[in-house]
């Protein structure tokens, strides 16, 4: 979910790009262009076991490129219905109706999926962020085992066929949705997930083996340099470096990083983060219980009224707004 280029190669002739995507209520939608992408129903909760759920049944509505970034974390895929296609910096994953994947990644990566217009696409995704294995028993030989196989290098990963029993058990997490209290919905969601979770760490010493290896990626809109520059200030939209500072770092001029990243972007730098840490404080708004002073600390403003301001220019809200919604 961030930001968007121009059109451009990938994907084919006349592929757009979304760098910042944003979810409001029943849809995802293009926050540079306006354009819906998709629409449905969604599940994303944060628990405080380190485990994070995201789920959707919907229809996507356009050809879309999404980009974002992911920090460290291993993750389970399951897909339902439809093919989910996506990339963790050069890698290429493919997941087809059925279809499992475990993936594990040691550092923050670049992520683009592809949307494919009036595809019809149910999935469920388990992240198990870093504080999930602080709070595990150290003698664990589930854990030991996962440490060994699939958290051994970064992009590790398997497939698996996923059983009735288990795409039951996600089906039921996605309808979790449909529960209007936050409270019964968040317990829902918690008992279903660890169950899933459960059967998952069951399977996965018998399925591990060499793992599977995609076709190689097309070529990326986005080139290494400006891969780069994602990153870096992915690590950075709380206190960003001055773009001299910056282009120091990428080995570039301050005027060709501007260049650049116009022309690969559509956006400016500034006018990227400041897109981008809208984004992150959405995030942080719905997930978390930080008072908007500190999500306007956390997202890069000096003052709540700065924040203020701009959100609502943004999303046509004010921080207090979004969350209560939110909520509801």
């Amino acid at each position: 979910m961030e930001l968007v280029n121009k059109q451009s190669g990938i994907g084919g002739p006349g592929t757009q790009h979304t760098l910042l995507a944003v979810r409001e209520g029943p849809r995802v939608y293009d926050a540079r262009q306006g354009v819906t992408l998709a629409e449905g129903c969604y599940v994303h909760e944060r628990l405080p076991s380190g485990v994070t759920i995201r789920g959707s049944r919907c229809r996507e509505l356009v050809e879309r490129q999404v980009v974002s970034s992911v920090a460290a974390s291993t993750s389970f895929i399951f897909v339902l219905e439809g093919e989910l296609d996506f990339d963790y910096g050069q890698q290429r994953f493919r997941l087809a109706e059925g279809q499992g994947l475990a993936v594990h990644l040691k550092h923050t990566e670049l992520f683009r999926r592809r949307l494919h217009a009036q595809q019809c696409l149910s999935k469920v995704h388990l992240v198990l962020r870093p504080d999930w294995w602080q709070q595990c028993p150290p003698d664990s030989p589930v854990l030991e085992g996962l440490r060994q196989t699939l958290a051994a290098a970064h992009l590790s990963h398997v497939y698996w066929s996923v059983p009735a029993v288990l795409q039951g058990a996600c089906r039921q997490l996605l309808a979790c949705s449909e529960q209007q209290d936050p409270l019964l919905r968040r317990l829902q969601i918690e008992q279903l997930a660890s169950g899933v979770l459960l059967e998952v760490l069951g399977q996965l010493p018998r399925l591990w083996g060499p793992a599977c290896r995609p076709e190689p990626a097309s070529a990326q809109a986005l080139g290494a340099d400006i891969e780069r520059v994602l990153l870096r200030l992915e690590h950075c939209l709380q206190q960003t470096p001055g773009i001299e500072t910056l282009a120091r770092e990428m080995g570039m001029s301050a005027r060709v990083l501007q260049r650049r990243f116009k022309q690969q972007t559509g956006l400016s730098v500034f006018d990227y983060l400041r897109q981008r840490r809208l984004v992150a404080a959405c995030e942080w708004l719905e997930n978390t219980d930080l008072s908007i002073g500190e999500v306007a600390h956390r997202s890069g403003f000096n003052h709540v009224s700065n924040f203020t301001t701009a959100f609502k220019r943004r999303y046509g809200q004010t921080p207090a707004s979004w969350r209560q919604g939110s909520e509801s």
